[in-house]
């Protein structure tokens, strides 16, 4: 049998002006010289007062802006985070910025402290890195969880709310991906149950507050960062990603290798990968459509800039992005099935 072994953040905050506990929680983890990874916006907006705290806390910082998700990116701040010999990095922005601090603190071994400002995704908690290899195939790297997650509600309501929209489909995605889990762990995988109903107790949280979180108010957003810690957790027990990614991931990750147009963000295509996967495992697409219209979030190929064409090519494509027992099987949905499915759902126009 398996050694489970967990690895979780030591303290999580989440509240308004929560920036302000930064300095005593790198006092809790012994670290005077930091590196912030960020980007030029939210440094602008957040980081330079950030910093400017910091300095009258007499904690030493470097500020990075990482330039895009690739690995030669990533491992550029990685090495500067070595040339700096910093006790810990802080990624401070959206999941490129949690990405990179991430790897830089996987890489040397360092403390890490994860500072969303939206929630657009599941991965403010995670231990995961997400890359796309240049054939554009999802690579998921197993870095390191968060040793502190500081989410300030201050600034996360200020965030645009289709980044918001955004992480609640991502989110509400676990209605799908906690099913192929416990179907993979019916059919002999050693996956945790612990964290599978982790990630189903978050996805049931957006489902009971969709009407305080469609507002994107302090309270909504508390709710959603809640939920989104949750799912690092799941992933953080599991050891990897099959709790909280199924086969409404691998039709998004399969959207992103066909589609050429689209101008979509990852959480809003899991969205609709989610209304596609509902019938496969006898859920509600009304019900999980109904909640993503509720926030705003796509619902169909048009709302993202896909045509009907990659929409169907994605969803015969999906069961080849990795290798994980879902819904979808070895075998895939032929291009009939693809397109019955896409149609019954509203994804795509019925034919005339």
């Amino acid at each position: 049998m398996r050694t489970w072994r967990w690895s979780l953040p030591i303290k999580v905050i989440i509240g308004e002006n929560a920036l302000k506990e930064v300095p005593s929680v790198l006092a809790l983890l012994g670290a005077k010289n930091i590196l912030v990874v960020t980007d030029e916006i939210v440094f602008e907006i957040v980081g330079k007062h950030l910093i400017e705290d910091l300095t009258r806390q007499r904690i030493k910082s470097h500020t990075v802006f990482v330039r895009n998700s690739s690995v030669q990116e990533y491992e550029r701040i990685a090495a500067k985070a070595l040339d700096l010999n910093v006790e810990a990095t802080i990624g401070l922005g959206g999941g490129r910025s949690i990405d990179a601090a991430k790897y830089a603190s996987y890489k040397t071994g360092k403390k890490f402290v994860s500072i969303p400002t939206s929630i657009s995704h599941d991965g403010v908690a995670s231990p995961t890195v997400s890359l796309k290899k240049p054939d554009k195939y999802p690579l998921s790297i197993m870095a390191k969880a968060p040793d502190a997650v500081i989410v300030d509600l201050n600034v996360i309501i200020k965030a645009p709310k289709r980044l918001l929209a955004s992480g609640f489909a991502d989110i509400l995605g676990k209605i799908i991906s906690t099913k192929d889990a416990m179907l993979a762990y019916n059919l002999g995988e050693e996956v945790s149950l612990t964290a599978i109903k982790l990630a189903e107790t978050a996805a049931n949280l957006l489902v009971e507050h969709v009407s305080e979180i469609s507002g994107f108010g302090k309270k909504g957003v508390e709710i959603l960062a809640e939920a989104a810690i949750m799912c690092g957790m799941a992933t953080s027990i599991n050891g990897n990603t099959q709790p909280v990614s199924g086969s409404e991931h691998l039709f998004s990750h399969a959207l992103d290798i066909v589609s050429v147009g689209k101008k979509s963000l990852h959480g809003e295509q899991v969205g609709i990968g989610t209304i596609l996967m509902a019938p496969l495992h006898r859920v509600s697409w009304r019900m999980i459509r109904r909640l993503l219209k509720k926030v705003n979030a796509p619902v169909t190929a048009e709302d993202i800039g896909a045509t009907e064409e990659e929409v169907i090519k994605a969803l015969t494509l999906a069961h080849k992005i990795r290798k994980r027992i879902t819904i979808l099987g070895s075998t895939g949905l032929t291009r009939e099935a693809a397109e019955r499915l896409a149609m019954l759902t509203k994804v795509i126009k019925p034919s005339k």
